[in-house]
């Protein structure tokens, strides 16, 4: 049981963090909308399938973006008491075809 819990607890801070940022294709940028001019708020709207694009290249192909969104995620999993050996388990053991 501890296993399976700190697998599906990745999932779900890795999304709450993906979703911070204040980019406008995410959900973050309900934040800083208000705050944007009309014509700043098109633009930026007008290019979410780019940012959105751009954004998950950068977090698989540029280490240093990928390990500072995992470094993150790993150490939010810390704070609430889950070792990553149990989250390297459990998708281990939901990868059983490997």
């Amino acid at each position: 049981l501890p296993v399976s819990l700190a697998f599906l607890l990745h999932p779900q801070i890795s999304a709450t963090v993906l979703n911070l940022p204040p980019l406008p294709p995410l959900d973050g940028s309900g934040a800083i909308a208000p705050w944007l001019s009309e014509s700043a708020r098109q633009r930026a709207y007008a290019n979410t399938t780019v940012t959105f694009f751009v954004l998950f290249l950068a977090l698989s192909f540029v280490p240093v973006i990928n390990n500072a969104f995992w470094s993150t995620v790993f150490g939010i999993n810390g704070l609430f008491g889950v070792p990553p050996e149990l989250v390297r388990v459990g998708w281990n053991t939901y990868r059983f075809w490997d």
